[in-house]
């Protein structure tokens, strides 16, 4: 019977290879999943525009259709590939600034034990403001520049950042009791900081919405000469081109969906991915 029910179970392996059904893997099934998802909030959120349309709440010169919108995107994809680079590279310049800045905080407060409560407290506190409350400051303190918007990200980002660090490791502590300096390093790059891994990018994610979002409120703001997406959005506001208005706001949300899936969700299924395998090697 056991030979019987073996055969079976291969002429049944053999059949599904023959008919060239190759089943989804573990891997691909969550990526999969979270494509359907976002297609699915894709339609429900134009279905939505495309109601408050037909109902005639505002003229369509005001509210023009998602179709109008996407169709003048589509004919002139590289209207805002210009402002776009701009916005990019200020958000990575501001981001890897408040990584760093986050970063040296976070590590100050795991290393120094006595520290980690007032910084933890200190950069709790400073999450809880907006970061478009800094621009009166970074105005008087560096004037209408590029160089302002970048402190009002780091600003922002950077509090979000290290309190993702200092609450990661705070949830495996570094004993410092009877060890050297270089036992707490080691304990530290390869304990701690691979515990807290999660918690650290969770901070990291919440820095880039507070990065991307700070940008954009700066260049609305300040209209500075290289416009970007936010000073371009501002433009056509004031042109009454409102159809361009909506194209630069879905390439607006398109970068940040785009980062924040592609960059920050890869990894994060990395982070996933490599659990099991931790767990096992334990």
């Amino acid at each position: 019977m056991l030979h019987d029910d073996t055969a079976r179970s291969g002429d049944v392996g053999s059949s599904d290879a023959d008919m060239g059904v190759t089943p989804p893997t573990p891997h691909r099934r969550p990526l999969l999943r979270a494509i359907a998802t976002r297609a699915a909030a894709l339609v429900i959120f134009v279905a939505a525009w495309q109601l408050v349309v037909i109902s005639g709440w505002k003229p369509q010169f005001l509210v023009p259709s998602p179709f109008t919108v996407l169709d003048a995107l589509v004919r002139d994809p590289g209207a805002f590939a210009h402002d776009a680079g701009i916005s990019v590279s200020r958000a990575a310049i501001g981001l890897g600034a408040a990584i760093v800045v986050g970063g040296v905080i976070g590590l100050v407060a795991a290393w120094v034990r006595p520290l980690r409560a007032p910084l933890r407290s200190l950069v709790a506190g400073l999450r809880t403001l907006p970061p478009v409350v800094w621009y009166p400051a970074a105005l008087i303190a560096i004037g209408l520049s590029t160089p302002a918007i970048l402190l009002v990200i780091v600003v922002g980002a950077a509090p979000l950042i290290a309190l993702g660090i200092i609450e990661g490791i705070a949830e495996v502590p570094v004993r410092a009791d009877g060890t050297t300096d270089g036992a707490r390093v080691a304990r530290l790059r390869l304990v701690a900081l691979p515990a807290a891994a999660p918690r650290m990018l969770a901070g990291l994610r919440s820095g880039w919405a507070a990065c991307w979002a700070a940008l954009l409120t700066g260049e609305l703001l300040l209209t500075l000469p290289s416009l970007g997406l936010g000073g371009q959005l501002a433009l056509n506001r004031g042109l009454n081109d409102y159809v361009a208005v909506y194209e630069g706001m879905i390439v607006i949300f398109l970068i940040g969906v785009i980062v924040d899936g592609a960059i920050f969700g890869g990894l994060a299924a990395l982070l996933r991915r490599r659990e099991p395998v931790a767990a096992a090697g334990a």
